[in-house]
């Protein structure tokens, strides 16, 4: 995640003994027009390192369930289909 949205909340910072502070994650929004006519997309992307608890504590934030005061609460209601869970792929080109 930027370092400049990284997760200040006391309720998130500790899942299960872990922080959540080295797990990295991206989120891709998407809206066809302006936010406020909805049908938008989100799709979250979380490192491979992250176990179940991060992975969940992470889903828990961007799906705007996390409690007042963040963005996603706001962004959720303007999204056609709950946020998917997408695990990202590394693609390695090697040159001739």
């Amino acid at each position: 995640m930027n370092p400049a949205r990284e997760v200040k909340t006391e309720r998130f910072s500790r899942t299960e003994g872990k922080t959540l502070a080295f797990v990295d994650g991206e989120v891709l929004l998407r809206w066809p027009n302006p936010i406020h006519r909805g049908n938008g997309r989100c799709v979250i992307f979380i490192d491979e390192r992250a176990d179940k608890a991060q992975r969940a504590a992470l889903s828990e934030i961007v799906s705007g369930k996390a409690g007042p005061g963040g963005p996603f609460e706001i962004f959720v209601s303007t999204y056609s289909e709950p946020p998917t869970e997408a695990m990202p792929t590394l693609l390695h080109i090697t040159a001739n």
